[in-house]
């Protein structure tokens, strides 16, 4: 099976991009499961635009995607997502300060939290086909079981 295949060379290059970054430690590690995301992006890519066409034997042939970019989110949630970021390093240097204090601390989980529930309205309200689509999956999931 191909998924398998791709699942195992996957795997392989996080292991071999492991090995070679683990020597810069915590950021070799980062940047080795960056590499294994980028590599099962790729294949969803692929995968997904291959499933819209109607010649191919993969998918039902009925999704137009005029271009790859339009599998990337809406600027709203690209930006809901920066802001997020830069809120979430702000809030690390203000109030978690290597854990100076407990209710710094807890600003700062706080603070995530808020930007994890923004970051989560934003998407549902902007991206509607998706929202809808994940219920209908999940609902053809729930009467198969």
């Amino acid at each position: 099976d191909i998924f398998n295949r791709w699942l195992v060379l996957c795997s392989m290059a996080f292991l071999l991009s492991s090995a070679v970054l683990l020597r810069f430690g915590a950021i070799g590690l980062v940047f080795a499961n960056s590499v294994n995301m980028i590599l099962r992006i790729l294949f969803s890519m692929r995968y997904i635009l291959k499933w819209q066409d109607p010649s191919s034997q993969v998918g039902a042939g009925n999704v137009e995607i005029q271009s790859p970019l339009e599998l990337l989110p809406s600027i709203s949630v690209w930006f809901t997502f920066g802001a997020s970021f830069i809120t979430t390093r702000l809030s690390s240097t203000l109030f978690y300060q290597d854990f100076a204090s407990f209710p710094g601390a807890m600003m700062h989980v706080a603070i995530g939290g808020a930007a994890l529930l923004i970051c989560g309205f934003v998407t549902y309200k902007s991206e509607g086909m998706l929202v809808r689509d994940l219920k209908d999956v999940w609902r053809m999931r729930r009467k198969n079981e």
